[in-house]
């Protein structure tokens, strides 16, 4: 990606909106700890936190009752 496709997409919202950014790698989540915008080039350093794994962190959060069940489309 250079800098005007950047622009490009980011121009296709709003100046208010807000803008997430998510690290994942296969089934790991990386928590971002910082954001760091350089000035003297266009770069930017995202620190991230120890890995967490998607499939342990979204059971803490819901049930086997929460689940779809094949049965729902037939």
């Amino acid at each position: 990606m250079n800098i005007k496709d950047l622009k490009q997409y980011l121009n296709t919202f709003r100046d208010t909106d807000g803008l997430g950014i998510i690290i994942t790698n296969e089934r790991n989540y990386y928590p971002i700890t910082a954001i760091h915008l350089l000035s003297d080039l266009p770069c930017i350093c995202i620190e991230v936190g120890k890995s967490l794994n998607l499939d342990e962190e979204n059971l803490k959060h819901v049930t086997l009752d929460d689940q779809m069940q094949v049965t729902d489309f037939i």
